[in-house]
C-alpha cells in the first residue's frame, strides 16, 4: 500500500482554492475504491496531538449536514440543528436511533452517574410499559407516586387512570 499526499488546501479566505475535494480509487462508478486517513498533529512519532473539524454549510451553499455513508447508503447523519440520527436521515431529537441498538454497561436518564443498569433520576421517575397491539394497555411503574403523596411505589393503569398496586412508605400494600 502506497501512502501519498495528494493535495493541500491554502489558508481559509486566501482566495482561489479554498475548497478541497479528495477522491480515491479509479473514479465514480468503479469497484476499485481507496481509503482516506486524516491525521492531525505533528506526526505518528508524537501521538497526533491536533484536532480535526468537519464543518458543513458554512456559507458555502451546503445544507449544513454531515453524513456517514457507505455504498451510497446513509447510516448516520448530523444535521444543521445538532441532531444526530443513526438509522434515520431525519433525526427529530438530540440523539435519534432507529433500529435495534445494543447498550452494554449502565444507562442514565436525567443523571450523569448511572449507578445501576438503568438509572432514572427525576423528581417523579416513571417507567412506561405500553403494548402496541390493538387495544394494548399502558402501565406506568412509578416511584414517589404522582397521585398519592405518601406512596413510595405504584403500578398505574394509564388507560383507566387508576393505581393497580401501591406500596406505601411503611411497606403496606394497597
Amino acid at each position: 500500500v502506497t501512502t501519498r499526499v495528494i493535495a493541500t488546501a491554502p489558508a481559509a479566505g486566501s482566495g482561489a482554492g479554498d475548497n478541497l475535494l479528495i477522491r480515491t480509487g479509479n473514479g465514480v462508478g468503479t469497484s476499485n475504491g481507496g481509503e482516506i486517513t486524516i491525521m492531525a498533529g505533528a506526526g505518528a512519532s508524537t501521538g497526533y496531538s491536533g484536532s480535526i473539524e468537519l464543518i458543513a454549510g458554512n456559507g458555502g451553499g451546503g445544507d449544513g449536514v454531515i453524513k456517514f455513508n457507505t455504498n451510497s447508503t446513509t447510516y448516520a447523519i448530523l444535521n444543521a440543528s445538532g441532531q444526530f440520527g443513526i438509522g434515520t436521515e431525519q433525526p427529530s431529537s438530540t440523539l435519534h436511533v432507529v433500529g435495534d441498538p445494543t447498550l452494554i454497561g449502565r444507562v442514565g436518564i436525567s443523571t450523569s452517574q448511572a449507578s445501576t443498569t438503568l438509572h432514572i433520576s427525576t423528581s417523579t421517575p416513571i417507567l412506561s410499559l405500553a403494548s402496541t397491539k390493538t387495544l394494548g394497555k399502558r402501565y406506568d411503574i412509578r416511584s414517589g407516586s404522582i397521585t398519592a403523596a405518601t406512596s413510595s411505589f405504584d403500578i398505574f393503569d394509564f388507560a383507566s387512570s387508576v393505581s393497580r398496586l401501591v406500596i406505601d412508605t411503611t411497606g403496606k400494600i394497597g
